[in-house]
């Protein structure tokens, strides 16, 4: 509900001033990614002009000082998704990068544009890779088809970092060996104590990922050997564990192989949650537990008797959609925009009754 409330905390703070949406493609990557900006000056000048047009002067001062100080940031320019939208009034400004394209817009009015903000694709939100070693790992994220590695992170990234009193030797028969992965000699079989010592790891990592989960919700994908995811999984059978992984260490792929198995990881992730809102919406209609007017609708925000709230995305704006939403915030009404073609809707808006 994070998204919920910091739009709800800024609609409550914003009083008489106009509310400002900006919405703009963006792009990772240089060149393209200078021209985002000077999209965004051009985007200002046309909201400046609208605001002129409608609202006296002293009523729209301070957003704009908001956005020119924007503007004026290198650094928040420097990092982009494919998508920029910012709600900004007198008093506060939310800013969220989405990685679903939008189409260039400014509105200016009573209430901000929420829609493009609460999409479905957004609601998948960000998922983690693991690639797993025996005594090391490196945790990604992953949205939408865009991997990134997480270097900020408090887990400690090898078993040596956790556990300082490893002995490197320890395991050995004869020779050397330089951490877990090193090369070593005069085993017949793999250590016990190696094994004990990989098993002591990933159940530190299965703790960590725990309290990750509880404040993201996400699912956990997996890289590396078979025999090292196995021995993780054998471990902790959590669902959010997803069964789907990519059974090679990162390192041994190209960037377009990686780009292919990312892609296919995200295409079952989506298609799994289109299956789920289909089984949910059909068991909701058996049950005689979805209603579809509006005004119905409104009415049973304010009673809260929501369950979920699903728009319509890809129909003519609607300004009592906006509206709506904004009551469903209110409410702590789960809701979100659909536009997927993938999924067959009872209507332009609906809810699910508990």
């Amino acid at each position: 509900m994070e998204k919920y409330d910091k739009i709800l905390e800024l609609m409550n703070h914003c009083g008489e001033s106009p509310k400002v949406t900006i919405m703009m493609p963006t792009h990772r990557k240089s060149p393209d990614n200078k021209k985002d900006k000077i999209l965004f000056k051009n985007l200002i000048q046309e909201v400046k002009n609208t605001l002129e047009e409608k609202y006296p002067p002293t009523s729209y001062e301070k957003l704009l000082e908001k956005l020119n100080v924007l503007y004026e940031d290198t650094m928040f320019w420097s990092h982009a998704t494919k998508a920029l939208v910012v709600l900004v009034c007198n008093h506060g400004i939310e800013i969220f990068r989405l990685n679903k394209p939008l189409k260039t817009k400014t509105k200016v009015s009573n209430i901000f544009d929420l829609l493009s903000i609460m999409t479905y694709e957004e609601k998948l939100g960000v998922h983690y890779l693991v690639d797993l070693a025996k005594d090391r790992f490196k945790l990604y994220t992953i949205r939408d088809k865009d991997i990134n590695e997480m270097t900020d992170h408090e887990i400690k990234n090898s078993f040596t970092e956790l556990y300082d009193d490893f002995d490197d030797e320890g395991n050995l028969n004869v020779g050397s060996y330089g951490g877990l992965q090193g090369m070593y000699h005069g085993h017949k079989e793999k250590s016990e104590e190696l094994k004990k010592d990989r098993n002591k790891f990933f159940r530190y990592l299965d703790k960590e990922f725990i309290e990750l989960n509880k404040t993201t919700n996400s699912h956990f994908f997996f890289a590396g050997t078979k025999e090292n995811i196995n021995a993780f999984k054998k471990l902790s059978q959590k669902d959010y564990y997803h069964d789907l992984a990519i059974e090679q260490p990162l390192s041994s792929l190209n960037q377009q192989s990686l780009d292919e198995k990312i892609e296919k990881l995200t295409k079952k992730l989506k298609e799994e949650a289109i299956d789920q809102l289909r089984k949910e919406i059909n068991s909701a209609y058996s049950s005689h537990k979805i209603i579809k007017d509006y005004d119905e609708v409104k009415k049973a925000i304010k009673e809260q008797r929501i369950k979920k709230l699903y728009i319509k995305g890809n129909v003519s704006y609607n300004h009592n959609y906006d509206k709506i939403l904004y009551h469903a915030f209110e409410n702590k009404v789960d809701s979100c925009v659909i536009d997927s073609d993938d999924i067959k809707l009872p209507n332009d808006i609906f809810a699910i009754l508990w």
